[in-house]
């Protein structure tokens, strides 16, 4: 018998449907020589400190306990102890079992692609003490045809033995890293602080955009336009030496910031109207269109579209890819493989007989499908190509699909049709006036299609447009011009002088946020080896993002339509507290240096924790030497800035309810605040018969109000009604919830 072990349940099912595994059996399939079973995702993971005689976590700020803490750190055990989680021993035990079997002669790993996917499986078999022969299952979807494929073309797992002893390196340095500061900070502050080697980066993007838009200060510019009686405008273009302006007139960005300056200027050209052009220059362009999705740029129009945070835009694209509409989303490419170019064509085809997308498809099966370099390239595939649809689109029902699905759907299709389609061509026309003698010089530039291309096939799919985060005015409009020649005579006619104010750096989305973790690399010296890959990987940064989330370190504020992420006062203590060197992405570039040696035969996993056991040592005695005032942690929940002083964070008190055992008072951490607000209030309860929920009460400080079901009943339905809840404060100062309308 063959046993196959598949990260999911759904992949399980998919495999062995194909495979002839038809006999279904408690946690797994069996038929045709084969056996199917499958993980939970993670099934195993590194001990706690206590299973190595370390202090255990809650006892590390106990008196007696602390110093002991501190004298076993850094924690680095000399073997490493791996264990079952509690909630997934059941299957665990399942597959330790059919592993064990007598006539199981191959395990057949068909876990998800990738470094962590290898990894994982290795640790089941390693945990389950398997020393059975194992074959690599590679394919980057489960249609039926690709299943067969994979299975006909089993690797060896040896392929992979380097790649996983290095993922195991890099993890076993996360638990290092994260225990051991995290363990240290927590004890010098009293309080629980958590740090990771790639959360802790993530959070200072977040924190260092935050004090940045904090620090701003706005600043007035000027820009001079001038209507020309040729039926355009121009726009002056500022530089130094210019009738008197000097540098401390023009700011960093090139803009005009002295008012006396803008006036002087304009009024020099009302005073001399008679221009003449300088120089006047078309020249066609082409922009070419985006790439298909890689699962990053999939979460960042997910994010940027409809406002879905990353891990939901990820569970959604995992989801279709287990309902076979899919291919594999985990991936970190944008280009797909040669021998895919040809079902390019027909998949177009099943998305023409989609009625949605019929006009779109039908646009580009007539000018052709654009494959080129920028499609496909062999060379930027490692273990999945880019996102697609599979050859199952046509008669896939979306009938059944929830609205992240559909819209996560749409997002990829579109994509595919917009890469397919041709270049945008057009005439990009620049225009140069000069007057004053010369003095000045004004210019305007105009876009005239030649060819729409891939724009038409946008503007056939647009479903939903992106709430607008640019400054107004940011760019002129474009504008068509007459034909005109070099010293051709124009007139002004009006002068304009604009007063612009700039604006602060807006705060990350989690789109944006997607990007500074993708282009980390960029932040810091020698950051070559993280170009292309960034911190975390296309599987894990939705996870630390919505782990910064959960354990209160940032939060979201939405400004229309638009979730912009603040840091709380915890999240942004996080950050002081530390040294530059572990909220700094060259930590991982440091690392991936090393472990892609490791890989390489170039290092060695044991001089590589030698290293790493030095520097955090190095880092505990720097954070114990430093005391950096006006910190705050607690092992409390932020709820959310609170809505009576706008400054303090709103966390859950020590009061529980002795009937559920849950937090049913929230206070404001904040000096002379005094907001309280309890989940047993009667302005709720009364009318309800129920307590607010912590979902509730983090939407009535984030919103004011909330819609809730009544006790009161409708005569003619009989029932419950909703009414809308407001969280007010009364004339003592205290929060207080009042019904304002009932339906």
């Amino acid at each position: 018998m063959k046993l196959c072990i598949t990260e999911k349940p759904s992949a399980a099912e998919s495999i062995a449907k194909v495979i002839g595994a038809d006999a279904k059996h408690n946690g797994y399939y069996q038929g045709g020589g084969f056996i199917v079973t499958w993980a939970l995702g993670h099934l195993v993971k590194f001990a706690e400190p206590e299973a190595y005689g370390y202090v255990p976590q809650n006892n590390i700020w106990d008196k007696e306990a602390r110093q002991n803490a501190l004298d076993e750190l850094p924690l680095l055990p000399a073997a490493f102890i791996t264990t079952v989680m509690e909630d997934k021993k059941p299957q665990f035990d399942i597959i330790q079992q059919l592993m064990q079997r007598d006539d199981v002669d191959l395990v057949i790993d068909c876990g998800d692609m990738g470094p962590e996917g290898h990894y994982l499986q290795w640790l089941i078999r390693r945990q389950a003490k398997c020393d059975k022969p194992v074959k690599r299952f590679c394919t980057a979807s489960l249609t039926d045809q690709a299943i067969r494929d994979a299975m006909d073309h089993l690797r060896e797992i040896s392929d992979f033995e380097k790649i996983i002893e290095g993922e195991f390196c890099k993890h076993k340095a996360d638990w290092v890293l994260g225990m051991s500061m995290s363990r240290c900070c927590s004890i010098k502050y009293n309080g629980r602080v958590d740090i990771g080697r790639v959360m802790t980066p993530t959070l200072y993007f977040v924190v260092k955009r935050y004090l940045d838009n904090q620090k701003f200060v706005a600043v007035d510019y000027y820009q001079i336009k001038a209507d020309l009686d040729k039926g355009f405008t121009v726009c002056l273009k500022v530089f130094t030496g210019v009738s008197g302006v000097c540098a401390g007139d023009i700011d960093t960005e090139g803009r005009l910031i002295d008012k006396d300056a803008a006036n002087r200027i304009a009024m020099d050209l009302k005073t001399n109207p008679n221009a003449w052009v300088k120089a006047f220059e078309t020249k066609k362009r082409a922009a070419d269109r985006p790439q298909l999705y890689d699962i990053t740029e999939l979460q960042r129009d997910g994010n940027r579209i409809y406002g879905y945070g990353a891990a939901d835009v990820l569970g959604a694209a995992q989801s279709l890819y287990e309902k076979k509409a899919l291919t594999y989303p985990r991936t970190d490419s944008r280009y797909i493989t040669g021998d895919l170019r040809e079902f390019l064509q027909q998949r177009i085809n099943d998305l023409a007989g989609l009625k949605p997308y019929k006009e779109a498809a039908g646009a580009i099966l007539e000018h052709g499908l654009n494959i080129d370099k920028k499609i496909v390239d062999d060379s930027k595939v490692t273990d999945h190509h880019a996102l697609i649809v599979t050859e199952l689109i046509k008669d896939f029902d979306t009938g059944n699909l929830s609205k992240i699905e559909s819209d996560v759907l749409h997002l990829v299709i579109s994509r595919m049709l917009v890469s397919l389609a041709q270049k945008y061509v057009y005439d990009e026309t620049v225009v140069v006036i000069s007057c004053c003698g010369g003095q000045y010089e004004l210019t305007a530039k105009g876009k005239k299609p030649v060819s729409d291309g891939f724009k038409r096939i946008e503007n056939m799919l647009v479903k939903d447009k992106p709430p607008d985060t640019e400054p107004a005015g940011a760019d002129e409009p474009d504008q068509t011009f007459p034909q005109l020649e070099a010293g051709q005579p124009v007139h002004i006619e009006r002068v304009t002088t604009v007063k612009r104010r700039t604006e602060a750096p807006k705060l990350h989305t989690e789109a944006t946020l997607l990007t500074a973790m993708e282009n980390a690399g960029s932040y810091i010296e020698n950051g070559g080896i993280l170009k292309g890959k960034g911190i975390g990987t296309q599987a894990t940064r939705a996870g630390i993002i919505q782990k910064l989330f959960d354990i209160g370190y940032i939060v979201n504020k939405a400004v229309g339509k638009v979730n912009f992420i603040e840091p709380t006062k915890q999240g942004i203590s996080c950050v002081k507290v530390l040294p530059p060197e572990l909220y700094s992405p060259k930590i991982t570039a440091d690392w991936e240096t090393k472990i892609a040696a490791i890989i390489g035969g170039g290092n060695t996993a044991e001089r590589f924790m030698d290293e790493l056991k030095q520097f955090i040592a190095g880092m505990i005695k720097i954070v114990m030497d430093t005391n950096v005032a006006g910190v705050y942690f607690g092992n409390k929940e932020s709820i959310g800035v609170c809505p009576f002083c706008g400054k303090g964070e709103v966390y859950a008190a020590k009061i529980k309810s002795p009937r559920t055992n849950e937090d049913i008072e929230f206070v404001c951490c904040g000096e002379k605040c005094g907001f309280a607000l309890y989940a047993d209030i009667s302005g709720f309860y009364n009318n309800t018969g129920r307590n607010l929920l912590k979902k509730q009460i983090r939407q009535l400080i984030e919103n004011g109000s909330i819609t809730a079901k009544t006790k009161t009943k409708d005569k003619d339905t009989g029932q419950p009604k909703s009414a809308t809840f407001e969280l007010q404060k009364n004339n003592a100062g205290r929060a207080v919830i009042k019904c304002v309308y009932k339906k």
